[in-house]
């Protein structure tokens, strides 16, 4: 298969001509043998006469950003069970979330045994430490005076912004989307290696060609390479299609750990997988974080 640099490939592939274009292409030029094309037109009319460039140049392009696409997928899992472990392991968020669960129980006149409020959605903290209380203040007024005066310690729940913050910039399903991308190019590749057992001969005489035309050419349409790299091509469909499943396997595991967050932090798990938006809840969780952050800040610009 020809070879290109990546950043050339792509260009290519934007001007390579439609199925309709390649049969007009090869009508005219069959009609005009005599005619003197310019090097521009001779690129069209060449790329005209290779079966499946667009195909081709899709595979190159496929090949080369597999790498990029992948590290990309796998720091995307990596926030995502890093938020995950983070929420799960955070002392100062249990206790945050205690602090409020009593306060909620006092301000309904029970004691923490009778659990007149025996839970709620963390997914809802903002909402309720909205709700006004006896005094003018606020359930958030009154959590956060708790910690100023009480656990001071526990205003380092503020560190799990970033992190949770980097996580839910990617939504959860667009990743099982990437995945399925990456397998749709593996299985072009696939079936372009079929297609090269079969038209191997022809097409190495035709690049011999190719490598003669591209030496008229100016830069800006060279080929880095000309080489008929069928054993390399597969040896590297091998590799991403290994690195695939292996990216695959980690995306459940990661979905598992999310899950197990969910149900630690007392969320309703998602019935159906088009329901699982982890993004969705990792984003709440920090705008209640940042409330609180916010508060503490005003509370102590009021102090000073």
């Amino acid at each position: 298969m020809t070879v290109l640099p990546l950043e050339r490939a792509s260009l290519v592939l934007e001007a390579v001509p439609s199925a309709a274009d390649v049969e007009r292409i090869r009508r005219f030029t069959a009609a005009h043998s005599n005619t003197q094309w310019t090097e521009a037109e001779q690129f069209v009319i060449d790329l005209a006469g290779i079966e499946r460039a667009e195909e081709k140049l899709q595979v190159m392009v496929h090949t080369s950003t597999f790498d990029d696409s992948m590290n990309t997928i796998n720091e995307q899992l990596d926030a995502y069970l890093n938020a995950a472990k983070l929420v799960q392991e955070s002392e100062q968020l249990r206790l945050i979330v205690q602090a409020i669960l009593a306060l909620l129980n006092h301000l309904n006149g029970s004691t923490m045994q009778e659990k007149v409020v025996g839970g709620f959605c963390t997914s809802q903290l903002s909402e309720v430490c909205s709700a006004p209380i006896a005094g003018g203040s606020s359930v958030l007024q009154t959590v956060s005076a708790f910690i100023r005066d009480r656990a001071p310690y526990a205003t380092d729940v503020d560190d799990l912004v970033e992190p949770l913050t980097t996580a839910a910039k990617t939504p959860f399903l667009s990743i099982y989307g990437s995945l399925l991308q990456l397998d749709e190019g593996n299985q072009r590749v696939q079936f372009e290696l079929e297609q090269l057992d079969f038209e191997h001969p022809v097409l190495a005489v035709r690049l011999g060609e190719m490598r003669r035309r591209l030496e008229e050419w100016p830069k800006a349409f060279e080929l880095e390479q000309l080489d008929f790299e069928h054993p390399v091509l597969a040896v590297r469909l091998g590799e991403m299609r290994r690195r695939l499943e292996e990216m695959a396997e980690k995306l459940v595991r990661v979905k598992d750990q999310l899950l197990a967050m969910l149900s630690y932090m007392g969320e309703a798990l998602p019935r159906t997988e088009s329901e699982f938006h982890p993004e969705v809840y990792l984003s709440k969780l920090c705008g209640f974080l940042t409330s609180l952050h916010l508060h503490n800040e005003l509370d102590v610009e009021v102090e000073n």
